[in-house]
């Protein structure tokens, strides 16, 4: 068989694997019920299950930050939802594509007097600012958070409603962890996190231009 012919070939055999594909697959899911937050590891002891099934923190101080993270670092392409809840502080955060050097993207729901949204990356310790822009939201309420990260595409909506569609075309990461993080900022210097329905799935495997394209860059 010519190496052409088993390019072709290959490239078939793939898209029809595609296909045959086509279903989510649950990758992590905590609802908290049982009083367990099962898969998490907190860098601090304050992270508890409250009685009424929602996992939480609570933190006073100036700028005091902490995570808990879930996931593992292989983890590429997936869609992540939750339900996040801020008390006093204005931050709803979350960390994706974590590694193991602490590279990261976070994507944060600010509320007033800021009722905005931002994205940026840690590099070598570095905070690189990708995306900000308005978004009207309330203080003191849920909101149903989700990312999607497809590939460089990095999309994130905030109850429903796209609040931002970016492409990291500079050197993108491409695997990593999750986390729930919190932050008490320097104003209110208080902050009660909590998290309830925390749901990562992969996303659709599809066979359209976007899933074809990196198939034929393997086989080039």
């Amino acid at each position: 068989m010519s190496s052409f012919a088993l390019k072709a070939f290959l490239l078939l055999a793939l898209m029809i694997l595609a296909s045959g594909l086509n279903a989510q697959i649950v990758m992590f899911e905590e609802d908290f019920d049982d009083g367990v937050a099962d898969g998490f590891f907190p860098d601090s002891e304050l992270w508890v299950v409250n009685s009424s099934g929602q996992y939480e923190i609570e933190n006073w101080g100036f700028e005091i930050h902490s995570a808990s993270y879930f996931g593992e670092y292989w983890w590429g392409d997936f869609h992540l939802s939750l339900d996040m809840l801020t008390h006093d502080s204005v931050h709803n955060s979350v960390g994706f594509r974590i590694q193991e050097n602490g590279n990261m993207y976070v994507a944060t729901l600010r509320g007033e007097p800021y009722k905005d949204v931002f994205l940026f990356k840690m590099v070598d310790g570095q905070q690189i600012l990708l995306f900000t822009g308005q978004f009207s939201n309330t203080l003191n309420d849920w909101h149903h958070l989700e990312v999607v990260a497809d590939f460089t595409r990095l999309t994130f909506f905030v109850n429903g409603e796209q609040a931002f569609d970016y492409v990291d075309e500079n050197a993108p990461l491409l695997s990593g962890r999750q986390a729930l993080l919190s932050y008490t900022g320097g104003v209110a210097q208080h902050q009660l996190l909590q998290v309830d329905n925390v749901l990562v799935i992969n996303p659709v495997v599809s066979t359209d231009a976007i899933y074809l394209d990196r198939i034929k860059t393997l086989y080039r």
